[in-house]
């Protein structure tokens, strides 16, 4: 690692030190991961993992989180949240990621409180301050600290340190909410949310990696990185994905042929 990363890291070392005790946001994604670790690693057993399951969570994400959480051999909790009864979110509107991170911090610190916890660290980094992130609002006023943002450790930096540290997420490919995929406005039901996992699914099946079916109702809109654009429409691959995504219910698949980039629907 560079003089630079090692400086961020011993000011990130401080800081987790400081804190005495942890409740570690938890998601399973290289950024939390890294947290995690460091922090069972400073202050054994006074951390605790706590993961948010919903419904605007895949499946899988959940299996991988208590699979790594595990690995760590720390104290782990699930706190199960049903975003779907709230109408604001329902809606979808560009405040639903702030409702959803303050509901969830909610639960979180009262948890935290009853166990007799410090603090709440979640995996934001310092890329962050630099994209659209509405749920960055509900972490400052709820008071959860983040340590990357704090010590200025960007993605590229978390990586290295968990490569160094042999983690295994640290060439895992962003993850967001299933939520994400449905653009501003269109209203989130379990049906769009279902077929966006189960669309996600045949891709990761067929050996994709970074990638995000977007859902604008009966239309499919596939986003790879752009080294696999020729690959999408090679006659095989091109057939299955027809008809896999109309049996998931979609009339019409589309490719970007831009490719896929975080955040390709902020507004």
């Amino acid at each position: 690692m560079s003089d630079s990363i090692v400086k961020k890291k011993e000011h990130l070392y401080k800081l987790i030190e400081n804190y005495q005790s942890l409740v570690v946001a938890f998601s399973g994604g290289v950024d939390s991961t890294l947290i995690l670790a460091l922090a069972q690693e400073i202050l054994k057993e006074k951390v605790i993992a706590v993961t948010i399951t919903s419904p605007l969570q895949a499946l899988k994400e959940r299996e991988q989180a208590i699979s790594l959480v595990r690995h760590f051999n720390v104290s782990y909790v699930t706190i199960d949240i049903n975003f779907l009864a709230d109408e604001s979110i329902v809606q979808n509107t560009k405040t639903r990621c702030y409702t959803c991170k303050k509901r969830m911090f909610k639960e979180m610190k009262a948890m935290a409180k009853s166990l007799g916890f410090n603090a709440i660290v979640d995996g934001s980094n310092a890329d962050d301050l630099n994209d659209t992130r509405p749920g960055l609002l509900a972490t400052k006023e709820m008071e959860i600290r983040s340590p990357f943002v704090e010590s200025y450790i960007t993605k590229s930096d978390i990586r290295k340190i968990s490569k160094t540290m042999n983690l295994p997420t640290w060439n895992k490919p962003p993850m967001a909410c299933l939520a994400t995929r449905i653009p501003y406005y269109l209203k989130i039901t379990p049906t769009k949310l279902r077929q966006i996992e189960s669309a996600e699914s045949v891709l990761t099946s067929l050996g994709f990696e970074g990638f995000r079916v977007r859902h604008f109702d009966k239309i499919a809109k596939i986003e790879v990185s752009p080294q696999d654009i020729e690959r999408v429409v090679d006659m095989e691959i091109r057939k299955i994905l027809i008809n896999e995504f109309k049996a998931i219910g979609f009339l019409y698949i589309t490719l970007d042929i831009e490719g896929y980039r975080q955040g390709s629907m902020n507004m």
